[in-house]
């Protein structure tokens, strides 16, 4: 479990989103996605063949196209993970997040990832993905690849 922490942690400070009030495109810029959240993250193990479910809450503040996220914080089967910070972000008139990749060294594996997040906001709902590919040292043969989803309503 102590791998799963750093590794949901390092995708979780990839990732920045959440949602709030009516996520309807509004004729003069990006929806209200303000709010508290709850639903679910699924982490699948893909190389281990395993997959946890855990139930997941954050709160969402946003000023124009600049939106904040609480961290998110998990309990259940994840509760060892604690709260994960999110961060930051920027939201387009339709509710997207946009998608980013970048590389991410761990050192609870002593190696890189390649990490793709993206997510947005469909309504009342907030979704997100994140895409874990193992390309050095440890990582690769102690946790492998992996994804991290999100479902969120308010």
């Amino acid at each position: 479990m102590k791998h799963l922490r750093h590794v949901v942690i390092a995708t979780a400070v990839s990732l920045a989103g959440c949602s709030g009030s009516s996520a309807a495109p509004t004729a003069s810029g990006p929806p209200n996605v303000a709010g508290n959240y709850s639903g679910t993250v699924t982490i699948n193990y893909i190389s281990l063949g395993r997959v946890l479910t855990c139930p997941a809450q954050t709160t969402v503040n946003q000023n124009g196209a600049n939106v904040t996220f609480a961290p998110l914080v998990l309990s259940g089967v994840c509760a060892s993970a604690g709260s994960l910070p999110l961060g930051d972000t920027t939201i387009s008139n339709t509710g997207s997040l946009g998608s980013a990749t970048q590389t991410i060294f761990l050192a609870s594996c002593g190696g890189n990832y390649d990490v793709t997040a993206s997510g947005g906001f469909f309504g009342n709902t907030f979704q997100f993905s994140v895409l874990y590919t193992a390309k050095t040292g440890g990582c690769v043969t102690q946790v492998g690849n992996f994804s991290f989803n999100g479902n969120l309503s308010r």
